[in-house]
């Protein structure tokens, strides 16, 4: 099983702290909207996100148990042996996609990242 580490790189300051992350690969899913492939990884550590949704001041305990991560650069693997810069979207732990398509407008996109791959 591929492991992975995930550090900050953008476009989130308050995410910044929940990061680096580690964990497994557990499948590429296709999304139904753009064709775009994503990364499913399982965290070896879960963790909580209060989730704004609203205004004024609505959140929502969002608790993380995988990850979805994308190349955010055309012609860029995730398992490639150079760390691949990556949009990194939230996946609750009764939200895990099934199969091999996702619509991945139903999960958050939370920041950029840098995937790098674990030897």
């Amino acid at each position: 099983m591929q492991r992975v580490r995930i550090e900050y790189a953008d476009q989130n300051e308050s995410f910044r702290e929940t990061l680096p992350r580690r964990g497994s690969v557990v499948r590429t899913l296709q999304d139904t909207s753009t064709g775009r492939d994503w990364t499913l990884v399982r965290l070896d550590e879960p963790f909580e996100w209060q989730h704004k949704i609203g205004e004024p001041f609505q959140f929502r305990l969002l608790k993380v148990d995988h990850l979805l991560l994308a190349p955010r650069w055309v012609g860029v693997n995730i398992d490639g042996p150079e760390p691949a810069a990556v949009f990194i979207n939230l996946v609750e732990e009764d939200r895990v996609p099934r199969g091999d398509a996702l619509n991945i407008l139903e999960y958050v996109q939370i920041s950029w990242g840098m995937c790098h791959t674990d030897s």
